[in-house]
């Protein structure tokens, strides 16, 4: 059994290791093939850059046993944002890690005055996105394999059921 107790903070450079690491075998739990996740490599791969970006927001989830997973938001304007990563450790799927980033990517959003984040979704994860309120609004392709579709959802970060007052 793992801890319960985790917290998410911003990430730092020193962080762009362990990101990438997660994201991979996150990503690798689905089943894809080695060509699948070999064409994936450039938006699994984490960079310190990356992390200290203006364009990128990185948070990282961690519990006792170390880092558990990460999100990380694309500034795109001013008034919008996209949910450009969202990776938990294989581990700790399935034990809430995914809602409390979730969450905590809605308080962001909205402390910066974003009223919703778009997110292009793997298909594996596209019913987590809806169950925690996300509405798919169309299709968009892949930029690691050509002609995958990918979903796209949109999410409210106004929300009453967000857990903002459990969020540092």
């Amino acid at each position: 059994m793992h801890s319960r107790k985790t917290i998410v903070r911003p990430a730092a450079r020193s962080d762009a290791a362990a990101l990438t690491d997660i994201s991979f075998r996150a990503k690798a739990y689905w089943g894809y093939s080695d060509e699948f996740m070999r064409l994936c490599t450039n938006e699994l791969t984490v960079t310190a850059h990356d992390i200290e970006s203006p364009d990128f927001l990185y948070y990282v989830a961690e519990s006792s046993s170390g880092t558990i997973g990460f999100y990380s938001l694309a500034v795109l304007t001013k008034t919008e944002y996209e949910l450009d990563a969202m990776y938990i450790d294989p581990d700790y799927i399935g034990q809430g890690i995914g809602k409390t980033l979730i969450q905590h990517a809605r308080v962001t959003s909205r402390g910066k005055g974003i009223e919703c984040l778009t997110i292009q979704s793997d298909p594996n994860a596209e019913a987590f996105y809806k169950a925690m309120g996300a509405t798919k609004i169309g299709e968009r392709e892949s930029a690691s394999v050509g002609g995958r579709m990918l979903p796209l959802l949109t999410l409210r970060c106004q929300s009453d059921e967000d857990g903002a007052s459990s969020v540092r």
